[in-house]
């Protein structure tokens, strides 16, 4: 028989069952079990693979489940080049303009540990008007095992770009995971996560909601500025 993956699967449709394929003597036992994972994102318990000598049964034998965990990032992006999620986690717009995080001509997508710091990460870039365009927010669950955690991040990150970009550069070069966790400069102590969508592991199917339609709250937004007209004066 086929073996399915259980993880394509929501929690509530996974019931307790072993499956075993007698062909190839492996099998694996699924558990009906969600739980928080390490950064407050649900993750399905899933499966071990085994070979089974003995020719027993997966549900005699007994298996280790394994625990998938994930991190729940959140990103908004102007409705204009984010209408849909391809486009949203495509990293076209690193091609054309350089980050904290990485030069032009690297794509890459930004992503937040929140959805109140990816909104920081917009607003500090928008220009001084009211004029603000359209908005959609998405989130996404990233496997945690493919995650790189850094030991630790260049000296100087904050304050000198070159060392910052070239740290990032250096990780979308090498291709060594699809995603990586940084500091933000923004609010010490919270931690955004560039993607690589060009990494062969990189998955669409990582997008949990989206598109969304996100607006900003009027009082986050500068005020109008009143111009004063001259008078000219009367001859």
């Amino acid at each position: 028989m086929g073996l399915t993956d259980p993880s394509q699967r929501s929690c509530a449709d996974i019931r307790p069952h072993a499956l075993y394929d007698r062909r190839s003597g492996i099998g694996m036992v699924v558990e009906a079990r969600c739980e928080l994972g390490q950064y407050g994102a649900l993750g399905p318990v899933g499966y071990r693979p085994w070979r089974s000598r003995s020719g027993k049964s997966a549900a005699r034998v007994g298996l280790w489940p394994l625990r998938l965990k994930c991190m729940r990032v959140f990103r908004i992006g102007a409705a204009l080049f984010t209408r849909t999620r391809k486009e949203a986690f495509s990293g076209k717009g690193g091609l054309y303009a350089s980050a904290r995080w990485h030069t032009a001509g690297h794509p890459v997508v930004d992503t937040a540990h929140s959805l109140s710091l990816a909104a920081l990460e917009i607003l500090v870039r928008l220009k001084q008007t009211n004029d603000i365009q359209p908005f959609y927010a998405y989130s996404a669950e990233v496997p945690d095992y493919l995650i790189l955690k850094p030991d630790s991040i260049p000296a100087r990150w904050e304050s000198r770009l070159a060392v910052s970009r070239a740290f990032g550069d250096a990780w979308l070069e090498a291709k060594t995971t699809p995603a990586m966790l940084v500091p933000t400069i923004i609010t010490p102590g919270e931690w955004n996560v560039l993607i690589n969508p060009l990494h062969p592991q990189f998955s669409l199917k990582w997008i949990v909601t989206g598109s969304d339609a996100y607006t900003f709250d009027a009082r986050l937004l500068p005020a109008k500025r009143k111009t004063r007209s001259r008078k000219t004066p009367r001859p």
